[in-house]
């Protein structure tokens, strides 16, 4: 172990305890905020909930001892754009809130769940507070209502969507993207941007041995895909391209890590 990590886990260890605690007094004030907001949207500003739901999240981030790298943001442009990332675990959408935010004069971000987040205490007032959208994959009827919602949201702030449909925990594959989530951004022509994460996978599990143990994750934020390159094509060829592109690079930084420790 360098001295560097040495410190850095040193200093997890001495601030856990003080983290955890505030954590979950976060949480509780998230539930509640997210209580008053539901009641009255106007009660809090989108920078407040932002804001508030950013320095939760860093702490959660801090308590799993997580670092992020990511790299390619600078093909990000500064527009409502649809990300769509692989899925491996819970922790994936906690590392776009604290990368998305953390970069400046770009649109707010939205975030499509499961049904099943909304009776998750941990995680519910977060989600209330930056306008997540719960869908229950088992009514046709909602996901039409969800993809319409979504494609009113893409015209002025981003979408994050995990096109796979569920968590792929198989380190070594990636699942298919369904093309209907593609809908809302064709039809607004906007720009889709791939992301390969790589290292989740397992995280945040209560039986996984490194649960606080330090570890990184890899985020490359690909090449866009502009309407020009898709106007007039099959969605189901557009997604098997997405997921292909993703694919390349998951195997990229996969390979990279497996060098690096070996």
């Amino acid at each position: 172990m360098n001295l560097k990590l040495f410190f850095r886990n040193l200093g997890h260890f001495l601030a856990f305890p003080f983290v955890i605690s505030s954590l979950w007094i976060s949480i509780k004030i998230c539930n509640k905020k997210a209580k008053d907001y539901k009641n009255n949207p106007d009660f809090y500003s989108v920078e407040d909930r932002f804001l508030r739901v950013y320095k939760l999240v860093k702490k959660a981030l801090f308590l799993f001892n997580v670092k992020i790298n990511y790299t390619g943001f600078e093909n990000v442009p500064k527009r409502p754009v649809l990300f769509v990332p692989n899925h491996k675990s819970n922790i994936d959408p906690l590392i776009f809130i604290k990368t998305l935010y953390e970069h400046e004069g770009y649109p707010y971000y939205h975030f499509v769940a499961k049904k099943e987040m909304s009776e998750n205490n941990l995680a519910y007032g977060a989600s209330v507070l930056i306008d997540c959208l719960f869908l229950d994959r088992k009514n046709p009827r909602e996901i039409i209502k969800i993809l319409s919602k979504e494609e009113e949201i893409i015209k002025k702030d981003s979408m994050v969507v995990f096109l796979e449909g569920k968590r792929i925990e198989d380190e070594n594959i990636i699942g298919e993207i369904k093309s209907a989530g593609l809908v809302p951004a064709i039809n607004n022509l906007a720009t889709i941007v791939p992301v390969a994460v790589y290292g989740t996978s397992g995280t945040m599990k209560k039986n996984e041995k490194r649960r606080f143990g330090y570890k990184e994750f890899d985020v490359t934020f690909l090449k866009p895909i502009k309407h020009t390159e898709y106007v007039g094509k099959d969605k189901d060829i557009l997604a098997s391209n997405i997921k292909d592109i993703i694919e390349k690079e998951y195997m990229i930084l996969k390979k990279t890590k497996e060098e690096k420790d070996k």
